[in-house]
């Protein structure tokens, strides 16, 4: 089978062996800082440098051919600090497995968060198949808060509190496509840019 054609922002649009891949889901979540809620990834963000990138080794099969390697996972990417991963996320490589034997490439259905600083926003990548899973809604409120990161805040210390500069990575936005995420990512960047432009002139 060849490689399935992908989207500009580096995901594939062949769904079944990205489905084959949810058996991974648990392992590869599996380290410190995570939990995992019926088989769907998810992030506890109160164990967590939510400032920092992180990223990890792990070792996963293709779920074509089943050849073992390691793969580098993101939980969340800092754009500032690691300007190189912003841009291997735009050429598709981020939390994606590439096969040396066969040379498909898919992409890894666990969650990233997004953090540039500099423009101040957040962004949360979940897999689409959250949306199916009760204990993943649970999380939120109606208006779309995270209950866990609002805990993380409320029991932040008041110094980082009373920094309304953080205010922002308390409601980060949430979508479930990575082409998505890349396309919030260049439009809050435009946006900003501009503004920052028109105070120059």
């Amino acid at each position: 089978m060849r490689p399935q054609p992908r989207t500009p922002a580096g995901e594939p649009r062949h769904e079944c062996l990205y489905r084959a891949l949810r058996p991974l889901a648990a392992e590869l979540t599996a380290g410190p800082g995570h939990s995992v809620n019926r088989g769907l990834t998810t992030i506890n963000l109160n164990q967590r440098e939510c400032f920092m990138s992180h990223e990890r080794p792990v070792e996963a099969e293709c779920p074509q051919c089943g050849a073992a390697r390691s793969v580098t996972i993101w939980d969340s990417l800092n754009a500032d600090i690691n300007p190189e991963a912003r841009e291997e996320l735009f050429q598709g490589k981020i939390n994606a497995f590439e096969c040396a034997s066969c040379h498909v490439t898919v992409l890894l259905p666990v969650p990233l968060l997004y953090h540039d600083m500099g423009r101040r926003f957040v962004v949360q990548y979940f897999p689409a198949e959250a949306l199916d899973d009760d204990a993943f809604l649970d999380r939120f409120t109606t208006d779309g808060t995270d209950r866990s990161t609002a805990e993380m805040f409320d029991k932040a210390p008041e110094a980082l509190r009373a920094m309304r500069r953080l205010d922002y990575m308390q409601r980060p936005h949430i979508v479930f496509d990575m082409g998505e995420l890349v396309r919030y990512v260049v439009f809050r960047e435009r946006v900003f840019d501009r503004a920052r432009e028109a105070d120059q002139d």
